[in-house]
């Protein structure tokens, strides 16, 4: 997902900039690599690899100006690749950096919890090194055949922390500073909805209170401001659907499921899983009422 979201925010930067998003051909040239290549880069489920990375973020720095140090858009961008390939992967790449990552969290969190200041640019990295820290413990917290309720809470609190911060110091964060708070919005409301999945299938109460969340947090408003910067985020989509059918609107889940569809025709087929780590619609409890509607080509 690095390339992928990194181009798309490259493009929108670019259209920001100077009124027009690059076409694809013009960022594959500055890449650099061919068109076809660069289309690749941009599939949902494409296995990536680290070979265009420092490019990418190369272009990405220099166009965006990002606020958060070098080291840590490089840590992000292999923790994304390792997302995107196996579980296996993405497992050794979290226990190999998630100690050291949380010590350095910890020792800046004592600073300020006795008064010592930061100033703005190590506020803003530690922002970045919470989201990071919250990403990873979610991911954690959700794979590898069982669900760590309190590791999810735990990590939602490094990513709540990441989010005010980064409101704190929105004024420094440059063209994409609302778009830095909804992405970490939208992973905690992720982290929620996988935390009490059961439950809000089986309980009004749990399922009013999560749909009270996605209201308080202004999540499908959230979604739209996302897809804005980056429209080829197909988990960005597809966790939309999700919430589409925890809220039961089917002409909702239509449309965002079109919308999947359109970004990659695979996402037609209920049992397609655009990475190894991600369910099919199959697979999601919440979509078994909708399976038939959805999917007519492919029965349920």
């Amino acid at each position: 997902m690095v390339s992928n979201i990194k181009c798309g925010e490259i493009q929108y930067a670019h259209k920001i900039i100077t009124g027009d998003r690059k076409t694809d051909t013009q960022l594959a040239g500055e890449i650099p690599i061919s068109t076809r290549g660069y289309s690749k880069l941009k599939r949902p489920g494409y296995r990536q690899s680290f070979k265009y990375l420092p490019d990418i973020l190369k272009l990405h720095r220099e166009l965006i100006n990002s606020p958060f140090p070098e080291y840590l858009e490089r840590l992000f961008g292999e923790y994304e690749i390792a997302r995107s390939t196996n579980q296996m992967t993405l497992k050794n790449f979290i226990e190999k950096d998630i100690d050291l990552l949380l010590s350095f969290v910890g020792s800046v969190s004592q600073l300020r919890n006795i008064g010592i200041g930061i100033d703005v640019d190590k506020s803003i990295e530690y922002a970045r090194l919470n989201w990071l820290v919250g990403f990873m413990l979610a991911d954690s917290s959700s794979k590898w055949g069982h669900h760590d309720d309190e590791l999810a809470a735990t990590a939602r609190e490094y990513m709540q922390t990441a989010v005010n911060l980064l409101t704190e110091h929105r004024e420094h964060l440059g063209m994409f500073a609302q778009y830095y708070v909804d992405r970490v919005e939208h992973a905690i409301v992720s982290s929620l909805y996988n935390t009490n999945e059961k439950s809000i299938l089986s309980c009004k109460n749990s399922r009013a209170s999560f749909i009270k969340t996605l209201q308080e947090k202004d999540y499908f408003n959230v979604i739209e401001s996302i897809l804005e910067v980056v429209p080829t985020d197909h988990l960005v989509v597809r966790n939309s659907i999700l919430a589409g059918a925890v809220t039961e609107d089917i002409d909702y889940i239509s449309i965002m499921l079109q919308r999947l569809i359109k970004l990659d025709s695979r996402f037609s087929d209920p049992d397609y899983k655009p990475t190894p780590n991600t369910p099919s619609f199959r697979e999601e409890l919440i979509m078994q009422p909708y399976l038939n509607l959805l999917f007519t080509s492919k029965a349920a």
